[in-house]
């Protein structure tokens, strides 16, 4: 199936990496499906095994407990008001429900607000201060991403990182853009 009379672990990274692109792009479903497969199980293998795998090249993956030592790198907080829903069924008003606090939902929304109107934007994901992370990138990926970072097409030929939290995508990129007078709704 390699097109060598040697073994898979016997080819050069260029031999096996030839083969593999050419499984992904091979006219044979069963090479495909082959080549899908094998990308999953490296990525869920890789995911599992992340912590030891990172620590084996000496970079902190537990988190630096000492990161806010200093109170001064801590940024001021916006102060967001939260409502919290404790029933199947509740009314809140407002002039404006927006959908997602993401780079787009948040902007319409400080927008609306600057203007004078009240604005409610609901949010599945959490709020989570830079404080109240470890710092790790498991924690990162299980609490910012959908997923935790592990999700794909519905054939599964590409994987998807898209953001899952208050501030949607932008999270990632530590962006939010929400005005005082906006509240969030997490469900």
């Amino acid at each position: 199936m390699t097109g060598h009379a040697s073994t898979f672990p016997d080819l050069s990274v260029e031999q096996r990496e030839a083969v593999l692109q050419s499984w992904r792009v091979s006219r044979l479903p069963l090479l495909r499906q082959a080549f899908r497969g094998l990308t999953a199980f490296t990525l869920y293998v890789t995911y599992n095994l992340y912590d030891n795998i990172i620590l084996a090249t000496g970079y902190p993956a537990l988190g630096d407990e000492h990161r806010f030592a200093d109170k001064a790198r801590l940024r001021p907080h916006h102060p967001y008001q939260f409502e919290s829903i404790r029933t199947q069924f509740e009314v809140i008003e407002t002039d404006i429900l927006v959908v997602g606090s993401g780079a787009g939902g948040g902007v319409v929304a400080s927008e609306l607000a600057k203007k004078g109107w009240k604005v409610l934007v609901v949010e599945k994901g959490e709020y989570i201060k830079p404080e109240d992370m470890a710092g790790t990138q498991r924690e990162g990926f299980s609490r910012l991403y959908e997923s935790a970072g592990l999700m794909a097409t519905e054939d599964g030929s590409m994987n998807i990182l898209a953001g899952s939290g208050f501030g949607g995508g932008t999270t990632s990129a530590s962006t939010s853009s929400l005005s005082s007078r906006t509240s969030s709704v997490s469900s």
